[in-house]
């Protein structure tokens, strides 16, 4: 906590401070109170011992409190009810889509204040007030709620809401309490009416197999219950259009679509209870059912010893009441095991039913474009990251280092996370410097740039101003090692060296290669490196850049003695990224991840985006469960979009590329995997990329194709596979397939590269 709350301090410094928290630490406790500090480094004193960060949040701002999204101790992402200790240091991120607190949070908090503005913010609720008119209104009629809540949320989703909107609408007048209690109570039909789609009599024989899986939802309208609809044929399946939409005209794909009414039957599954024996345990067994609302259609039971046990024939209406009567039954004193139809099912019961009424949108935790760094946003790296501090802090540091990788891989959040290591800052003052701000500029603007990123990095009190313009205009390399000279004297008594990472490198090669950027520039980076033992440079490029520079001899002139290649997340690390800040809040079915990761092969980037596209579609869909068709949704989605974060993949090809690209792509065209799965394709020999080529007359010579496809497996694009005992070629990130079938599909690349 103590590096955490001081980082940058001197070491005296520190010394006071932790003699300070030590001081704190003896004595807070027989005051009965903590002393915690926020990211500003203030100091708040007036927390009893047992308090939880939302008490400090409640503490800070009543709107803090009420808004409270994810929170940190000591950089650690935390629950808002952890307790904290002393000299944590305690920061909390707001939640803006968040417009009142949960009633949970009621067992979070500790202090008399946090739990006074938490009760008022409750009150003033909708659906807390709709709570409490049908609380009074069942208890009028002698029943209590909470025997009903299975069926509230039973009928919030028959009318499509989630339970807070129901208990909303009823505080708004939109149903009067009266009203929903009479359906509660006596509403038992014996079926239920669902709406199903299918083809048109006149159709039905062109469609001997039909379902409704080969549905997909057009992006332009929405269809309601019973409208007239009409289907559109497509590659990927038949689109589901209204009757009158502009985009469904084309006579020769349409297919006439009628809805279909289902009548299904409630649901008469088996219970298998086992208890401890007692005295009365039937009678609570058959209340629990009962306090429900439903029925019990036949029971049975034997003692074995100790135990005994029963099976229940029961009648519910949906699974969502039956996993509400199944923790019921869990809760009854002695119950040690419930199964369902002869599955232990409970516990995944218990938790679709909580995901299947969210009680507000959920915020968005995914950044895509944005760098992430910090615990529990970073995943992965660590054998780089522990590669580079163990020579960054030896005794003879090298000068410069060289993170390397393909586009969009992450290098800049891993640069923002090396500057983060608490090792790392002990010894050095971090510097980031991003030199697409510089593109295309003489060296005197790189300089000056450079120079006022290490003065940002430095205390108020030790900065030096940095050169003037005319200054570096007139002698840029003596300017330079003149102002890291200053820099170096003001920090000799922190005994800190100056970490300088520099982003997008590749930049200054294009500059020079433009005859924008003098080469001779490399060589005033080797001199600086060579003359200032205070400065140690990280630089990031891409890998195409970094072969120029390796081809132009700039790593050798530069000395860079290490690198490190970005690639891929492993398996376990992409789960984290995905699942991490979502847990509490969404469940994902089986399957579901690994969908996602096969889609995006492990890319953070692409997972990035897909994450956030995940959590638009859970919001618009109104629930928390997550479905691996909701994946093939989404990047079907994506794959449909203008794909500006795949175009660079296009561009950057040379004919041969995108002529192999294409091919791969429709590869999966004819694939028995559904058309937009995440599952990858089982992938083409180079002879058999070459059969297709050479069916529209596009046929490489075989070096050319083999150096191509080692190419595009270099830089990860593609990933080599067994078939058959041969080598075959296939999309790693099976997204770019997609895409790229969508928006270059091989007929049309073909003619283009003529």
């Amino acid at each position: 906590p103590l590096e955490a709350a001081a980082p940058d301090w001197e070491p005296r410094e520190r010394e006071v401070l932790r003699y300070f928290v030590a001081s704190l630490r003896r004595h807070a406790p027989d005051l009965g109170t903590i002393i915690v500090f926020t990211p500003q480094r203030d100091l708040i004193e007036s927390l009893p011992v047992d308090a939880t960060v939302l008490d400090f949040a409640y503490y800070i701002h009543t709107d803090l409190g009420r808004q409270a999204g994810r929170a940190f101790v000591n950089g650690r992402a935390v629950p808002l009810s952890e307790r904290l200790h002393n000299g944590d240091v305690v920061q909390i991120e707001k939640d803006l889509s968040r417009e009142w607190p949960d009633p949970e949070w009621l067992d979070w908090v500790v202090t008399p204040k946090a739990r006074s503005k938490l009760q008022a913010q409750l009150n003033r609720r909708p659906d807390q007030k709709g709570r409490r008119l049908l609380e009074k209104e069942l208890r009028a009629r002698g029943r209590l709620l909470k025997a009903y809540e299975s069926r509230v949320a039973a009928l919030a989703h028959e009318l499509g809401s989630t339970v807070n909107e129901l208990y909303a609408a009823v505080a708004q007048g939109d149903f009067t309490a009266h009203e929903i209690v009479d359906r509660l109570i006596f509403h038992r039909s014996q079926h239920r009416t669902l709406p199903h789609i299918e083809p048109a009599p006149e159709v039905a024989h062109r469609f001997p197999a039909w379902s409704e899986e080969t549905l997909l939802p057009a992006l332009c309208c929405s269809p309601a219950v019973n409208s007239a609809i009409v289907g559109l044929l497509t590659p990927a399946g038949i689109e589901l259009h209204t009757a009158d939409c502009s985009n469904a005209r084309d006579e020769d794909r349409l297919v006439p679509l009628v809805w279909r009414a289902e009548r299904v039957e409630w649901l008469h599954p088996h219970l298998r209870v086992r208890a401890v024996n007692r005295v009365g345990l039937l009678h609570d067994l058959s209340g629990a059912v009962r306090s429900g609302n439903i029925d019990i259609t036949s029971i049975r039971g034997e003692r074995q010893g100790a135990m005994a046990e029963f099976t229940l024939v029961v009648e519910v209406p949906n699974s969502l009441e039956l996993g509400h009567l199944t923790n019921t039954i869990r809760a009854v004193s002695g119950v040690v095991r419930v199964e369902v139809d002869g599955q232990e099912a409970a516990d995944v019961v218990n938790r679709l039913t909580a995901f299947l009424a969210p009680p507000q949108p959920l915020p968005n935790p995914f950044s895509p474009g944005r760098p992430v760094f910090g615990a529990g946003r970073f995943w992965g790296r660590s054998e780089e990251l522990e590669s580079f501090e163990t020579r960054l802090l030896s005794p003879h540091p090298a000068s410069s280092l060289l993170v390397r990788g393909p586009r969009r891989i992450g290098k800049t959040s891993f640069l923002k996370q090396l500057g983060e290591s608490k090792a790392i800052r002990a010894q050095y003052r971090p510097v980031y410097a991003d030199l697409q701000s510089v593109a295309f500029s003489p060296a005197e603007e790189v300089i000056r740039y450079l120079c006022r990123c290490i003065g940002r990095a430095l205390d108020p009190t030790d900065r030096i101003p940095p050169p003037g313009q005319r200054e570096i205009a007139a002698d840029p390399r003596n300017a330079f090692l003149t102002y890291l000279e200053a820099v170096a004297d003001q920090l000799r008594h922190a005994l800190k060296r100056v970490l300088v990472t520099i982003d997008e490198f590749g930049v200054l090669v294009e500059a020079v290669q433009a005859d924008h950027l003098d080469p001779n520039f490399f060589a005033l980076l080797r001199s600086i490196m060579q003359h200032n033992e205070i400065l140690v440079f990280v630089v990031a490029t891409s890998d195409d850049m970094a072969e120029i520079l390796r081809a132009e001899g700039v790593t050798d002139l530069l000395n860079v003695t290490q690198e490190a290649r970005l690639g891929h997340l492993d398996p376990e690390s992409a789960r984290h990224l995905v699942q991490d800040p979502l847990r509490g809040q969404v469940y994902f079915n089986p399957g579901a991840v690994e969908e996602l990761l096969h889609a995006t092969g492990g890319h953070p980037y692409y997972l990035q985006i897909l994450g956030a596209a995940l959590i638009s579609h859970l919001n618009g869909e109104r629930r928390r469960q997550v479905l691996a068709s909701d994946i093939e949704t989404i990047v079907r989605r994506q794959a449909q979009s203008n794909g500006s974060e795949f175009a660079h993949l296009w561009q950057r090809g040379d004919p041969a590329e995108r002529l192999v690209l294409a091919a791969l792509a429709a590869e999966d065209a004819c694939h028995p995997a559904p058309p937009f799965s995440g599952r990858r394709a089982s992938g083409l020999t180079a002879a058999e990329i070459n059969r297709r080529l050479n069916s529209y007359g596009r046929a490489l010579p075989p070096a050319l194709l083999l150096e191509t496809l080692n190419r595009l497996y270099r830089a990860e694009t593609l990933e080599r596979a067994a078939c058959d005992a041969q080598l075959c070629y296939r999309y790693r990130v099976s997204l770019f397939r997609h895409w790229f079938a969508e928006h270059h599909p091989l007929m049309q690349v073909a003619h283009e590269q003529v």
